[in-house]
């Protein structure tokens, strides 16, 4: 009886199993490629950063977001070279992370009122590493081209959401 329920026991473990590296190999580049797809579609350009309309109940996209947090977003692409990208410090908590297109954060700094006043990185692939770049900047290679960088600052007024976009005005997402 037991040697019966093995076979169909294992079977199950094994395509189980290939399910779940197949979910977690593929889904993330899914998630992604939708994500920028649906930013493009919504008039997010391709190398600048576009400041998010101040979060309410009516401008909600995403489940969740923080209506005391300003959010500026870029999409990029580095199939046609290195991006550069930096985020203006802001008076109080801030932000700037980088995702790749696999959704993992492969670059994150705080933006905060004892950071210097503007604060970035150069993101490339592989065949682009060697590329001179701007003094102190670090450069972070990634496997895939498309992503995503994204800005928070904290805004829990209209006052701070005002003076939010103008430190946005300062942010650079663009190719070298």
């Amino acid at each position: 009886m037991i040697r019966s329920l093995l076979l169909p026991a294992g079977v199950f473990a094994v395509v189980a199993a290939i399910s779940h590296m197949i979910t977690l190999s593929v889904l993330p580049s899914v998630i992604m490629k939708r994500a920028v797809d649906l930013m493009a579609e919504r008039g997010v350009p391709l190398h600048a950063f576009a400041l998010v309309p101040r979060s309410t109940p009516e401008t909600q996209s995403v489940v969740r977001t923080s209506p005391d947090v300003a959010y500026s977003v870029c999409r990029f692409d580095l199939s046609d070279g290195p991006v550069l990208v930096q985020g203006t410090a802001w008076n109080s908590y801030g932000s700037l992370n980088v995702y790749d297109g696999q959704t993992d954060n492969i670059f994150g700094i705080d933006l905060g009122p004892e950071q210097p006043r503007v604060i970035g990185t150069v993101l490339s692939l592989d065949r682009d590493k060697d590329q001179p770049v701007p003094d102190g900047l670090m450069v972070h290679v990634l496997k895939d081209p498309k992503g995503i960088a994204l800005i928070r600052r904290l805004s829990p007024t209209d006052e701070h959401y005002l003076l939010a976009e103008q430190a946005a005005d300062g942010d650079v997402c663009r190719p070298l």
